[in-house]
Parts: structure tokens; C-alpha cells; sequence
């Protein structure tokens, strides 16, 4: 038999006949907990259902405001529709009744009960953030949306921070081992002043390893200081509690956190006009006290004084030159002295009396041992050398000549 290939279109025709045709499938309840909740302002609500193994997507309407939160189980009552260009299916709910808390909310109170009690989110136990930090780092995927819009903001909000990213998985079995080794990796880096744990957003099981106790303890122990900024503004996960502070966002970790380099220049220059207003202040103060100075001086006759002084100070001035001027003179008569004895032992001034300096292969000759008949010296006197040829060498004490 030959199979008929189908278009997409025609296989979700095909699907779409065989649950509207199922009774079954027009009227049935189902129970489940509520995720991944979302109304929207036309009175329409979108949530999933979940157990431990499987979910499915519900569509809800109402006029009035409807109470429903993540967490919630419910039992809902509807029927079952295809839709078919994009071929996926939800239930239309026609109305549901709340049966409690699910599974997962009430795991996720647990763990916070236990660590709350254990003092993980006390405020005594949370680390001041860096005012103005020069290097921070990020455990988050490099993959995800999170990163790029929190680098680019970075740049343009603070230009001056250096970054370090730990890529680390944000969801999945490896999720959790990642997220603490990028915690601890960062807290081995010493100038890391700072440290954000961050993804986008995503569906309530997604997010929900952030309720990791594991994570909650990374975070509790880190030496630096950490910034949870996991989902939306509607996202809390247990990470939001245990950090040293909350973002709503990842962009608002660096809104609320870092600083601005514009507010941070403004902030100088104001700084600047206080201080020379303050010098200028102070200036004119100090002005007007050195002329109260004066005129308090003038009207007590001092000039009249330092007038009558003048003769004693002409005279001690005469006394200090002749003093200074004595000195000079003694000391020019010791240098001149010193000279003339410097100059009468130099072997040029010798030479000039009528002397020689006689050298033999650079080495000065002082005595005939160091001569023998046949040497060739050099005679250096006050013009210039001569060169000369020893034919005799006689020692004056003992008459005696060496040939």
C-alpha cells in the first residue's frame, strides 16, 4: 500500500477533524499546577498546567479580574483545540477551580522556610556593593540575550569597567554544577569587586533552578558581593533572596548598580564650582582681615617705629658685610696659597725649570736598574719628545758603565 505524503497544512486539517470530532476531547477536567502565567489587558489569560512529567498550555477568558498565581493548582474544565498553523494545541477553559498550592510552589516554600531559618537572607548577612567597582564579573550563557544587552549598556553607562564572564549553562541537567563553579572561579579573581548572576527570561521550569539549594549556598558563602538578576519583574526566585541585592532585570543590574559616568563628571564639575566659590570666599575673608591689619598697624605708629630702627639695621648691615667680606678674603688667601703648591709640584712646571721625564714603554724611569745599553727611550721636555738611544749606563756611586 502506498503511503499518501501530505502537505503540513493537510496533516493539521487532518489532526485538527479528529479532536473536534472526539466528545471526549469537547468536555473533560484535567488538574495541574499553574506556570508561566500572563494576562493581558483584553481580559485573556494564557498559563500552562503541569505535573511532574508533563505540561500543557490553557487559554482562559473572563471580563473580571481573575485571581490566579504561579503555583496555584487548579482543576480546569474545557475542551481541547488545535492550532493549526502553528500546530500546536491548548485547552480553551471554560471555568476551573483552585485546589491549593502545586507540587513545585510548595518545594519552592520549603527550601525558602529552611534557608530563611537559617539566616541566608537576613540583611546583617548581606555585603555592601562597590559605590564606583572598576571590575565586575557575570555567570551567565554567552548565548543568551542577557549579556549582550548588558554589555552594551555597560559601555555606554560606565566605560571604564572591565568585565570577566564565566559562560555557564542557565538551564538543564549541567545548569546548577555551572552556575557554582562560575561563582567560585569569579570569587579566585582578586580585583573582581563585584559579581551578577544573571539570564533572561523564561518559562517558570526554566527558572526554577534558581530555587537550587546548592546555588543559594554559592551565593551565601561568596566572598564578593552578588547581584541576582534572574527573568522579569514578575520573576522571583529563591538566588533574588539569598543575594546581597535584587535586579528586576539583567539591564537593570547595571542601571541600579553601576554607576554613571555623565551623573559622575556632573558631580565633579558641581564639586569644582563649590570648592572655588568656598577658596574665593575664604580669599575675600582673609582680604579684608590683612587690611583691618593695616590700618590697625598704621594708626599704632608703626611705620614711625620701624623708621627710628632703620639707622641701628644700616649699621648692622655695614657690620655683616665687613664680617662677610674679611671671610671671603681669608679664604681666597688659603685657596691662592694651595695653588702656588699645586702648581710647584706639577711635573710640567718641573719640566719648564730645565727637567726631563724619561720613559721607556710608557713606564717612567727613576733608576738605571730599570735601563740597560741599546734601550730606546723617550725624553719629554717643555716643547716636546725626543727619542733616544742608551750607549752607556754608569752607576755614580760605583764609577761603573754598563756596555
Amino acid at each position: 500500500m502506498k503511503i499518501k505524503t501530505l502537505s503540513v497544512t493537510e496533516l493539521n486539517n487532518y489532526i485538527s477533524k479528529i479532536i473536534n470530532s472526539n466528545p471526549l476531547l469537547h468536555n473533560f477536567s484535567v488538574s495541574g499546577e499553574v506556570f508561566n502565567l500572563k494576562q493581558t489587558q483584553y481580559g485573556y489569560i494564557f498559563f500552562s498546567l503541569k505535573d511532574e512529567n508533563s505540561k500543557i498550555n490553557c487559554i482562559y477568558f473572563s471580563e473580571n479580574k481573575v485571581t490566579i498565581s504561579d503555583g496555584d493548582k487548579l482543576v480546569v474544565e474545557g475542551k481541547l483545540n488545535i492550532y493549526e498553523k502553528n500546530g500546536t494545541y491548548s485547552i480553551i477553559v471554560k471555568k476551573f477551580n483552585s485546589i491549593g498550592l502545586g507540587d513545585s510552589y510548595l518545594e519552592f516554600e520549603k527550601i525558602k522556610k529552611a534557608l530563611e531559618e537559617e539566616g541566608y537572607f537576613d540583611k546583617s548577612n548581606k555585603k555592601p556593593l562597590p559605590k564606583h567597582p572598576q571590575k565586575i564579573g557575570i555567570v551567565t550563557s554567552i548565548s543568551g540575550a542577557a549579556i549582550k544587552d548588558i554589555i552594551k549598556l555597560a559601555q555606554k553607562r560606565y566605560p571604564i569597567i572591565e568585565i570577566v564572564i564565566y559562560n555557564a549553562k542557565m538551564q538543564g541537567q549541567e545548569a546548577v554544577i555551572n552556575i557554582v563553579e562560575g561563582i567560585n572561579m569569579l570569587n579566585n579573581i582578586e580585583d573582581i569587586e563585584l559579581i551578577i548572576l544573571t539570564r533572561g527570561g523564561g518559562s517558570y521550569d526554566e527558572l526554577s533552578i534558581f530555587n537550587n539549594e546548592m546555588i543559594a549556598k554559592s551565593i551565601f558563602e561568596s566572598k564578593k558581593p552578588i547581584i541576582s538578576a534572574i527573568g522579569h519583574e514578575i520573576d522571583f526566585v529563591i538566588s533574588d533572596f539569598v543575594a546581597d541585592a535584587r535586579a528586576s532585570t539583567p539591564s537593570s543590574a547595571i542601571e541600579n548598580f553601576l554607576p554613571d559616568i555623565n551623573h559622575i563628571e556632573t558631580y565633579i564639575m558641581q564639586l569644582k564650582e563649590k570648592i572655588d566659590y568656598s577658596l574665593n570666599r575664604k580669599l575675600e575673608f582673609h582680604k579684608i582681615n590683612l587690611g583691618n591689619i593695616v590700618s590697625i598697624l598704621e594708626k599704632s605708629n608703626f611705620s614711625y617705629k620701624l623708621a627710628n630702627n632703620r639707622k641701628d639695621i644700616f649699621n648692622m648691615k655695614i657690620r655683616l658685610d665687613y664680617s662677610i667680606y674679611k671671610s671671603v678674603n681669608k679664604e681666597k688667601n688659603s685657596i691662592e696659597k694651595f695653588g702656588d703648591k699645586l702648581s710647584s709640584l706639577n711635573p710640567i712646571e718641573i719640566i719648564n725649570k730645565g727637567y726631563a721625564i724619561i720613559d721607556k714603554d710608557k713606564a717612567i724611569i727613576t733608576t738605571i736598574n730599570q735601563i740597560s745599553v741599546d734601550d730606546i727611550v723617550n725624553i719629554k721636555l717643555s716643547d716636546g719628545i725626543a727619542t733616544a738611544k742608551i750607549i752607556s749606563v754608569r752607576n755614580e756611586d760605583r764609577k761603573n758603565e754598563k756596555k
